[in-house]
């Protein structure tokens, strides 16, 4: 795997994933991370100073396992992703939002969405530990 994530995110058929998003509402991605990016945020789970809460999915029927909110500064890693992501997403979010006739339109960048949710609680970010063998790291973010 070669470049930056940021130039791994640009290299997407953006395009097609979102025809995927639309027709079946996932996408597959080739791999994005490395596998030193990979241990490299799956080391961060058991420094609790780098997270701001946790949840435990059987307490609310979620399955097994367990979620954690990042807390400010995001890894750099996941702040790249979360930047460069976003906006080829929000175009789908968009395209959804004229589809379902509502009025609610999503900024066309990272900084956009946050000024936006500078007003309500915090942008979320988290990190899920589905079991021992499975990772999440899925770079969302919304106004919660």
């Amino acid at each position: 795997m070669r470049g930056s994530v940021t130039e791994r995110l640009a290299d997407l058929d953006w395009p097609v994933l979102g025809a995927s998003l639309d027709e079946w509402g996932y996408a597959r991605t080739p791999p994005l991370l490395t596998a030193s990016e990979c241990g490299e945020l799956r080391s961060l789970y058991h420094d609790e100073a780098r997270f701001r809460s946790r949840v435990d999915m059987a307490r609310f029927r979620f399955g097994v396992g367990e979620y954690k909110y990042f807390a400010d500064p995001l890894p750099p890693l996941v702040a790249e992703l979360r930047e460069h992501a976003y906006p080829p997403l929000a175009v789908v979010a968009n395209r959804w939002e004229t589809a379902l006739r509502t009025r609610v339109r999503h900024p066309p960048d990272l900084a956009g969405l946050l000024a936006l949710c500078a007003t309500s609680p915090r942008a979320t970010t988290a990190c899920t530990r589905i079991s021992t063998a499975t990772w999440s790291f899925p770079s969302s973010s919304r106004c919660s």
